[in-house]
């Protein structure tokens, strides 16, 4: 053993033999009998009479006993990580996320085929587009030649039939109003879906500008009498008219338009225009309504209208109790008073007269006159009576 150990380089030690020899004395056999003794190698080491220090030195050998590790000063702790470039750091954890997560930060393979479909030919050989946007040339010639499903083509036929509507109506309906014209058409859709359709193909029904004008405060002892106090829902014809002016720009001046408004129907009964703003244009449309409608002259009919110069004048105030009407006035600034002859009027600016430019008063005359009576009152539908156009609840009525 001494020999072995020599020609090895080894120096032989007596106690380190000893103390192996009383480990293995103490270990005994395996099985049952070693675990109801529960006693350790250093506890052999004890029942020989050996020091612990002794058996630890001959443990590690002479000379090359492990020494405990220096620990840093906490200002040292952690010096490599704060000395790496913060910059590297971020871009190694990025790239990292993106190994982990592809899904969330690129496009769909269909998406992807889609793209390339439509830009065939702009980027070089298919080859070169398939290998830049990570798409095989297999799986772009199988989405080429894939056959259109049945949700699909019922969205291009949707599309189809919301583009037709929004152009009979000439960007005047919005995704609500188109979505009726398709209801009664038997295509059952939802108005989020017809909203979702009309922003893909960037249809926006023609808007309004956001004007907020504060009421004038309400004068005390006002002779004027208000019979209508905004309740606009009347039970049948001929019991409550509108009226209100209002202008249209021309390359030849000003062109003033009066209406007169059934609010059973929201029909606009009569109307006249003219280049200038006097009684006479007002009393016009009252005669233009009476004649069509034929109302009763037992005062049961409410006339109202705004404090303007026009209808309060002399000549329209004969011409009310010439045919047995009654008058009712707004109250001094206040243009919710006649929010019915507004809402018109409103509706008619942003609709037909909003980035028209007309060059004559005739032009605008011409336009305005096909809007009311072929447009406005038989066919535009109208939220306030069920989404129905004015002719057809007064047929229906009738």
């Amino acid at each position: 053993m001494d020999t072995k150990l020599r020609a090895k380089g080894v120096l032989y030690d007596p106690e380190e033999e000893a103390l192996r020899q009383a480990v293995q004395d103490s270990g005994g056999a395996g099985g049952p009998g070693r675990r109801d003794e529960g006693r350790r190698s250093c506890e052999g080491a004890r029942n020989q009479g050996l020091d612990a220090q002794a058996v630890g030195a001959g443990v590690r050998g002479n000379g090359r006993e492990r020494l405990p590790r220096k620990r840093q000063p906490e200002g040292q702790q952690g010096l490599r990580d704060r000395e790496a470039p913060q910059k590297d750091r971020g871009t190694r954890a990025r790239e990292r996320a993106a190994k982990k997560f592809p899904g969330l930060l690129e496009s769909r393979p269909c998406v992807r085929c889609e793209f390339l479909k439509e830009h065939r030919g702009e980027f070089g050989p298919i080859r070169k587009a398939c290998g830049i946007l990570r798409v095989s040339k297999s799986e772009y010639y199988d989405y080429v030649k894939r056959r259109k499903s049945n949700a699909q083509i019922e969205r291009e036929a949707l599309e189809g039939f919301v583009a037709e509507r929004f152009d009979l109506h000439k960007g005047r309906y919005g995704y609500r109003r188109i979505n009726r014209e398709l209801r009664r058409d038997g295509i059952v859709v939802s108005e989020k879906r017809v909203l979702a359709v009309m922003r893909k193909l960037g249809l926006q029904a023609k808007g309004a500008s956001s004007k907020h004008k504060r009421a004038k405060a309400v004068e005390m002892g006002d002779p004027r009498v208000n019979l209508v106090d905004r309740a606009f829902d009347v039970e049948a014809r001929n019991k409550l008219w509108a009226g209100d002016i209002t202008y249209i720009g021309t390359g030849e001046g000003w062109l003033y338009l009066a209406a007169v408004i059934d609010a059973f129907h929201r029909k606009v009964v009569g109307w006249s225009m003219s280049e200038r703003m006097t009684e006479k244009l007002v009393t016009d449309a009252l005669e233009q309504a009476v004649g069509r409608e034929s109302p009763p002259d037992d005062f049961s009919l409410v006339f109202h209208d705004d404090q303007g110069s026009q209808y309060t004048s002399r000549a329209f105030q004969r011409c009310l109790e010439s045919h047995g009407i009654a008058q009712s006035m707004s109250r001094p600034g206040n243009p919710w008073d006649n929010a019915l002859a507004e809402s018109f009027f409103k509706t008619l600016k942003r609709e037909l007269v909003n980035g028209k430019g007309y060059k004559t008063r005739e032009e605008a005359k011409q336009d305005v006159f096909k809007y009311i009576e072929l447009y406005y009152n038989r066919q535009r539908m109208h939220s306030s009576i069920g989404y129905n156009a004015p002719c057809d609840l007064e047929r229906d009525v009738a």
